[in-house]
């Protein structure tokens, strides 16, 4: 956030503060390599740089399960989460990976790279 961006929502956020609503990114005593999500029951962290990179749809997808990470255990930076923790990022390039190959698991489409973008085609009628 820039600080005109801060100036701006400054207010507001010293208010969620206030209230509770925002969490230090992460506490000393986090530990990110059990966490299971609220939510959905997954370990996968969702770290700040994941979420800025999520299109809107990735996002509204993810939106509950973030929502319930950043209540339980906040919403860390990259270089805040151990080496060995499944984040976002790591998921989504291990499910590329794996479907790269041709076709997706269920037969609807095939995953393609454009632009050095993984895009999903799905067949027609679908």
């Amino acid at each position: 956030m820039s600080p005109q961006e801060f100036a701006r929502n400054e207010k507001a956020i010293m208010q969620q503060l206030k209230n509770g609503q925002i969490k230090p990114s992460s506490a000393p005593n986090v530990d990110f390599e059990s966490f299971k999500n609220p939510e959905n029951g997954k370990s996968t962290i969702f770290t700040r740089e994941d979420i800025e990179k999520m299109s809107t749809k990735e996002f509204t997808k993810n939106e509950k399960a973030i929502n319930a990470q950043m209540k339980s255990v906040g919403i860390p930076y990259k270089k805040e989460v151990p080496a060995g923790t499944t984040t976002y990022a790591k998921e989504k390039a291990k499910t590329a990976a794996s479907s790269s190959s041709g076709s997706s698991t269920d037969g609807n489409g095939r995953w393609v790279t454009i632009n050095g973008n993984h895009v999903f085609l799905e067949k027609e009628g679908k």
